[in-house]
């Protein structure tokens, strides 16, 4: 069932992202072009204070126009390891510094288009320091229990895929720390 990469060429170079166009002979012989947007790679985390509360992230989405609610993710800069960028994008999002960081899975969020893969962490033992956000990003940190945001799932007020899929897979996996 593998294709094999006959010839590409990229289409696009961008900061965060490239686009290639791939011919690629299909396993019945057939010629195909695949549209394939190539990506570094993202964190997620799901960081949880001493009281039970996780931190979120609020910030305007030019993609959807609109504030979103999100877990504080990121994506990782060249030679960067996962655990690397975890503790850097959690410093920068909320301020706080992790003991206890633990790697739960790791999904395609658009397979179908993209090669994205996002890494999806918990962080327990929690410092708060200052923030560091990039300079490009307006990030207001917001504290909440898992039901309510479980809720805002519900109500339509959490809409990204990253923080859906990490909020209900810490629920369904009670993971509290």
């Amino acid at each position: 069932m593998k294709e094999i990469t006959i010839s590409e060429k990229k289409i696009y170079t961008g900061r965060i992202l490239d686009l290639v166009v791939k011919k690629v002979r299909m396993p019945n012989g057939l010629i195909a072009t695949r549209e394939v947007v190539t990506h570094g790679g993202v964190i997620a985390v799901i960081p949880f204070l001493e009281d039970g509360k996780i931190v979120m992230v609020k910030q305007y989405r030019k993609t959807a126009e609109k504030i979103t609610l999100e877990i504080p993710a990121g994506r990782m800069d060249p030679g960067e390891t996962p655990l690397q960028t975890t503790k850097r994008e959690l410093r920068e999002e909320t301020g706080y510094v992790a003991q206890k960081i633990k790697k739960h899975l790791s999904f395609y969020p658009a397979i179908g288009y993209s090669n994205e893969l996002i890494h999806l962490f918990t962080a327990s033992d929690l410092t708060l320091k200052e923030t560091d956000p990039d300079e490009d990003e307006l990030i207001e940190a917001v504290r909440l229990t898992l039901p309510e945001a479980l809720k805002k799932i519900d109500e339509g007020k959490i809409i990204d895929s990253k923080s859906i899929l990490g909020l209900l897979y810490v629920a369904q996996h009670q993971i509290s720390s």
